[in-house]
């Protein structure tokens, strides 16, 4: 056995690792450059405990100094600071981006991300960031997720160049739908959810999909006024046999009978998530946006409904979804989380809310440089607490140093 090389290894390992070494770390280091003792594994691990264990009792100063007396020197490297890729036809000074969150939760690291990439998008190219607050369901809508958000991202040093509310827009909203109305593009449809349901899942027209403009407007002024919740919904007329089932008319408004935190009971009729961002996009002039991959097959709808509408089309691209191991990140699970004492609330530190981060002390920086290393990618990774604190360490290490020097 050579005792050389798990010295080697296990002083390397400590001198990149803040002093500490890893005895599994070496343990694969050394059987990467030896592989024959594959076989001795058994006889080595005994050792390489001993080594780990005393070079981790030495100080830096002994650490670097063994070193140099086994000839080894380590070379620093240069981290190049990870770039956000080219978006297509942007223009310095005229991209506009936006980050469009439903306030129906408290904001986790993956909401931190899709801010923070369109935030550096539009930093990049000196245009204009949007925060605006798809508030459409008053079911879900609540003061205390919109003041989250704002604190949340506040903290994540992400600074808006306009603060906007769907809910602010709703009348317009009123009357585009009306116009789709008119110019046969729409249609009020008064058959039970079930029966939309399964006529869009085997690609059937319903008999109001063939109603005159005239049937359509009455039954739209209904909707607004005498129409119970569930009796009726505007659709987008588009195709039946469409093999994008997102594609085949789906509704664009419906009645949510239910007062709204920020309108109260002013409105009734309410804009479905499709119909509502691509009017947004379009209305706040939008230039480009990156979003969850959870939505890639929205996207053909979402340009559609712009073109219907004659608006200029937003260019959207898509990114894989954040995942951390063992971590919740669904709201409704969540809840049920804390609701069955799981959890002690949205703060708690196995969280990745960024209440959570905040209260475990994470440097906000930290976070962004982890978010940015991961990239615009559609490929699904599952990443480890362990690489969030690695970042995290190296700025609180920066920070102190920093510090120390003023």
């Amino acid at each position: 056995m050579d005792k050389k090389i798990i010295l080697k290894y296990a002083i390397l390992n400590a001198i990149q690792h803040e002093g500490k070494a890893d005895i599994q770390a070496v343990l694969g280091k050394i059987l990467s450059e030896k592989p024959e003792f594959r076989n001795k594994i058994k006889g080595i691990i005994p050792e390489i405990k001993k080594t780990v264990t005393d070079v981790n009792s030495w100080s830096k100063e002994k650490q670097e100094n063994e070193m140099k007396k086994l000839g080894v020197t380590i070379e620093k490297k240069v981290e190049e600071k990870k770039e956000l890729s080219d978006l297509p036809d942007a223009k310095i000074g005229k991209v506009v981006t936006a980050f469009p969150p439903e306030p129906s939760k408290y904001p986790h690291i993956g909401h931190a991300k899709a801010a923070l990439v369109n935030y550096l998008y539009a930093k990049k190219y000196k245009g204009k960031f949007i925060l605006r607050f798809e508030d459409t369901n008053p079911l879900a809508a609540k003061k205390e997720y919109y003041d989250v958000f704002l604190e949340g991202l506040k903290w994540f040093g992400i600074k808006w160049d306009r603060l906007d509310y769907t809910s602010d827009h709703i009348e317009e909203f009123y009357e585009a739908t009306e116009k789709l109305i008119k110019e046969n593009k729409s249609y009020v449809c008064v058959c039970e959810q079930d029966k939309i349901k399964k006529n869009r899942r085997f690609m059937v027209e319903c008999k109001c999909r063939n109603n005159s403009t005239e049937k359509n407007i009455e039954l739209w002024k209904k909707m607004l006024t005498t129409f119970k919740e569930g009796e009726a919904s505007v659709r987008i007329k588009i195709s039946m046999d469409n093999k994008n089932a997102a594609m085949r008319d789906p509704s664009i408004m419906r009645i949510i009978d239910h007062p709204h935190v920020r309108t109260g009971k002013k409105y009734r009729l309410w804009p479905m998530y499709d119909f509502a961002t691509s009017l947004m996009d379009g209305w706040e002039g939008v230039t480009h946006r990156v979003r969850s991959k959870e939505f890639e097959m929205r996207r053909e709808l979402q340009q559609f409904i712009q073109k219907a509408v004659n608006l200029k089309i937003t260019y959207i691209t898509e990114m894989a979804r954040f995942n951390l191991e063992g971590v919740p990140s669904s709201g409704r699970q969540i809840r049920e989380m804390i609701q069955n004492k799981q959890l002690t609330g949205w703060d708690d530190p196995r969280l990745v809310t960024l209440i959570a981060l905040r209260r475990r002390g994470f440097d906000p920086e930290g976070i962004k440089e982890f978010l940015v290393s991961t990239g615009v990618t559609k490929t699904e990774s599952m990443l480890t607490w362990d690489v969030l604190e690695s970042f995290n360490r190296k700025m609180i290490s920066i920070n102190s140093r920093e510090r120390k020097f003023v």
